[in-house]
């Protein structure tokens, strides 16, 4: 009694999701009651959810009564997990007035992973056109993968990225290095003038740092700026 008391006093002064539905089928209570537990999920996840499993462990009796009831409001309980919920249920029938049942429930969500919209080399530094959002269950969200496209826009693509791929942790890098005894084009600046030879990295580079390069078409050890990872600019005073 002092139980019901609780809970009929729970649902005028807290914030119940209510939907009142007179039905004596017991699938149909279940089925009203889980509409206002993915509704209240949606909310409180800001996303939206999907029911995996919905088991009543209290009040089954309740349920499968012949008396017409209403569903009247639920409460969330408790979290048991990063996808796993306890509901109280209130339930109104006129034999026995205000009942509770209570129900564990396990969920899934949806959340955006990214997709590469073309191929990208090596050293490309990326930006929104390179790559689209795509719905996918939170639970089978592959390892390693992106779900913040701020984690993706103006880093560098650590190595060659194939058109359609899930893009992850791995996938990027904040400085490229380009190792030494790689192979580049020299661009040797002079004002307007541009002199374009081969040459070979003496030392690991960074992208977009200092790199050391012996230059073929003066003999010589120079240093440049790496601007891309086959390209170093030499500005000649």
């Amino acid at each position: 009694m002092m139980i019901r008391f609780i809970l009929i006093i729970l649902c005028l002064t807290m914030s119940f999701v209510s939907l009142e539905a007179n039905t004596t089928q017991s699938s149909e209570v279940i089925e009203i009651i889980k509409q206002m537990i993915i509704a209240d999920l949606n909310k409180r996840t800001n996303n939206e959810v999907d029911i995996t499993s919905l088991k009543v462990i209290k009040g089954m009796d309740i349920i499968y009564s012949n008396e017409p009831k209403k569903v009247k409001a639920i409460n969330f309980d408790r979290q048991a997990g990063k996808n796993r919920v306890y509901y109280t249920a209130l339930i109104e029938d006129k034999k026995d007035g205000f009942s509770y049942i209570i129900v564990d429930t396990v969920f899934d969500s949806s959340i955006d992973i990214y997709m590469t919209s073309r191929n990208i080399q090596r050293g490309t530094v990326l930006k929104g056109s390179d790559f689209y959002a795509m719905k996918n269950r939170n639970s089978r969200v592959p390892a390693g993968a992106i779900t913040n496209k701020s984690q993706i826009e103006g880093k560098i693509a650590a190595n060659n990225l194939a058109q359609g791929i899930v893009i992850r942790d791995s996938h990027l890098t904040e400085t490229l290095v380009i190792k030494r005894g790689q192979r580049v084009d020299v661009h040797l600046l002079s004002g307007s003038i541009m002199l374009s030879t081969q040459g070979v990295l003496k030392a690991d580079a960074p992208l977009g740092g200092s790199a050391r390069v012996y230059c073929e078409a003066t003999k010589k050890e120079i240093t440049g700026i790496m601007e891309s990872q086959n390209t170093v600019v030499v500005q000649i005073q």
